[in-house]
């Protein structure tokens, strides 16, 4: 479906794909169930399946994977694949691939991929390489290189390169 208000928009095969009101200059091509909404001008879904990108996060883009979601504003950001990827406020944010990874209020940060990774709570300019269960949150400046079950918090310039339940 593309509504009415959406003008220089395109949808290019697939099935049940939308282009909701206002979210000009955007592009769907093929996939399923995928949807653009209101105001996320100048974006992209390229393939995949049930993919949103949500109100207002304007040049962003999904590359494909399934049940991955721009939320709130993520404006110049973008999801490559994976499943159930999240990126919620994050402008110029990045997520590569895995599952369950989420990225929250967080501008210019990096996942790569990997499991269940978090980066929350203002961590700008931040990086997760992959791993699983690796949090930082308020940590701006910092990475998690790899590994499982690591957390910076309330910290800055920080980094953990691999390994297991290491907290800075």
């Amino acid at each position: 479906t593309l509504n009415d208000s959406s003008t220089h928009s395109s949808i290019v095969g697939g099935q049940n794909n939308t282009l909701n009101d206002s979210s000009t200059h955007s592009f769907i091509s093929g996939g399923q169930d995928n949807t653009i909404n209101t105001n996320s001008t100048h974006s992209s879904i390229v393939g995949g399946q049930n993919n949103t990108l949500n109100d207002f996060s304007t040049y962003s883009f999904i590359g494909g994977g399934q049940n991955n979601v721009v939320l709130n504003g993520s404006n110049y950001s973008s999801i490559v694949g994976g499943d159930t990827n999240t990126l919620i406020n994050a402008h110029n944010a990045f997520i590569g691939g895995g599952e369950d990874n989420t990225l929250t209020s967080s501008n210019n940060a990096f996942i790569g991929g990997g499991g269940i990774n978090n980066i929350t709570n203002s961590s700008l300019y931040s990086f997760i390489g992959s791993g699983l269960r690796n949090n930082l949150s308020g940590a701006s400046y910092s990475s998690i290189v790899g590994g499982a079950d690591n957390t910076l918090s309330g910290t800055s310039h920080s980094s953990i390169v691999g390994g297991n339940d290491i907290l800075g």
